[in-house]
């Protein structure tokens, strides 16, 4: 007979999903970068070499946008990061209950 419940026991593919979990919100975050990074600089492109009023705007609204995808993609990473390490501390508790520590 087996003391430990099913729902208890922990498959060492999970582990591996957390990992891989936490290497896509890093590559996650890095897209956001990426993108926040394009529109900074399509905003100066529009605003330094084309001299026109409606280009500022554009370039102006670029740069909003830009602070957007950073903010957003900070924030998010953030959020994720903080479940994902309530996720392995709960892992890890049981791990530690299971074994009789």
């Amino acid at each position: 007979m087996n003391d430990i419940s099913d729902h208890t026991r922990r498959d060492p593919s999970d582990f591996l999903t957390i990992g891989r979990t936490i290497m896509a919100n890093e590559r996650t975050l890095l897209a956001f970068l990426r993108t926040s990074m394009a529109f900074f600089i399509a905003g100066i492109g529009l605003i330094k070499y084309l001299d026109h009023p409606v280009f500022d705007a554009i370039g102006s609204v670029f740069f909003v946008l830009a602070g957007i995808f950073l903010t957003w993609g900070v924030h998010r990473y953030r959020h994720v990061r903080k479940v994902l390490r309530e996720v392995t501390l709960e892992d890890q508790q049981s791990a530690e209950k299971e074994m009789g520590l």
